[in-house]
């Protein structure tokens, strides 16, 4: 889910796609001056989920805490409403608080209420959640690595844009370095800043005029080998959506039926990824084939001139509503407006 990107979008996220942007924090309090707990060397000894959001019972909210009123109206009412936290919990054998991107999933579910709740009371709103499953001591924990991360927002909020994007991401690493330390920037942060990185060296090989064709195949073949196995996976999952749209180019050009299609899909893509775009074919051709009887029989009522201009709209509306579910309507109705969807003489 979409989180902290309502006020200021860093340049970055233009190159890599994936860095964090800030929102807008009202702070009353500093973070506290100890280091949050560091990751440690061993393995988790237990992963929790955090359960299902509840309103705070009213004798758990701290006095400096925003009113429990408004806590219960956001969850009842608000955009955490109903809906689960992101991310887990992850521990070593001694008790000690793992941080990884879980840990910062599970954080920014919790800001995006930001706007309905202030920090203090998603801060309350964190403590009291976790206090129901987790212990004191690991609360204290997950709420030092909280202020920290709250902090490191503010001032990246606080920060001009700037236009060189190797300086902006130079900058980004400075700040999370000063906020978070090298621990917990370094577990957030990592992969976003090797892949943002690797898409700017990209970009600077795709464009240096220095380069022969066959260089510039050899450079970025070798900066590929530079990726981690975990980006490799990411970039290759960004770019499906790029190539089914090019392999569905290649079939309508060749005319491929369905077996083709479907054969061929499943080479690449296996067999379940092959039925699932089998079953998005069928729904094309479904709504494709509705749309023409929809046109024609639209068309047909237009010309027919025994009708008077109100009948010719009732029966338009009534082939609409019984050619279309409601959100199908709404489509068609915005195609006709902005003139994508042709009508007679169009």
């Amino acid at each position: 889910m979409p989180l902290l990107t309502r006020r200021w979008l860093i340049g970055a996220l233009l190159v890599a796609g994936i860095l964090s942007s800030a929102a807008w924090l009202h702070l009353h309090q500093p973070a506290p001056a100890n280091s949050p707990t560091a990751r440690g060397e061993q393995p988790a000894a237990s992963i929790g989920v955090v359960a299902t959001i509840t309103p705070p019972a009213a004798s758990t909210v701290h006095a400096h805490a925003a009113p429990a009123p408004d806590v219960e109206r956001v969850l009842r009412s608000g955009s955490l409403r109903g809906s689960q936290p992101d991310g887990l919990l992850a521990w070593t054998g001694d008790g000690r608080l793992i941080a990884n991107r879980e840990l910062r999933r599970l954080l920014d579910y919790f800001l995006s209420s930001i706007g309905e709740l202030d920090a203090d009371a998603i801060r309350t709103l964190l403590v009291t959640q976790l206090g129901a499953q987790y212990s004191a001591a690991q609360v204290t924990q997950v709420a030092a690595v909280f202020d920290r991360y709250r902090d490191y927002q503010l001032a990246l909020m606080n920060e001009s844009p700037i236009a060189d994007l190797s300086a902006q991401l130079s900058r980004l690493h400075e700040l999370r370095l000063r906020y978070l330390g090298t621990e917990i920037a370094d577990a957030f942060f990592r992969d976003d800043e090797n892949y943002a990185a690797y898409t700017l060296a990209q970009r600077d090989l795709k464009t240096d005029p220095q380069l022969t064709a066959e260089q510039r195949v050899a450079s970025l073949a070798e900066l590929d080998k530079t990726l981690p196995e975990s980006l490799r996976d990411r970039r290759a999952l960004a770019q499906t959506p790029m190539l089914i749209d090019s392999q569905e180019a290649q079939f309508d050009v060749a005319h491929a039926d369905a077996n083709t299609r479907h054969d061929t899909r499943a080479a690449q893509w296996g067999e379940p990824a092959a039925q699932r775009l089998d079953a998005l074919d069928a729904q094309r051709a479904d709504w494709q084939s509705r749309l023409s009887a929809y046109q024609n029989w639209r068309d047909a009522i237009n010309a027919n001139t025994a009708l008077s201009e109100t009948q010719r709209r009732a029966a338009i509306d009534d082939l609409l509503v019984r050619s279309f579910h409601d959100t199908e309507r709404v489509r068609i109705q915005s195609l006709e407006q902005e003139g994508l969807l042709p009508t007679p003489g169009g």
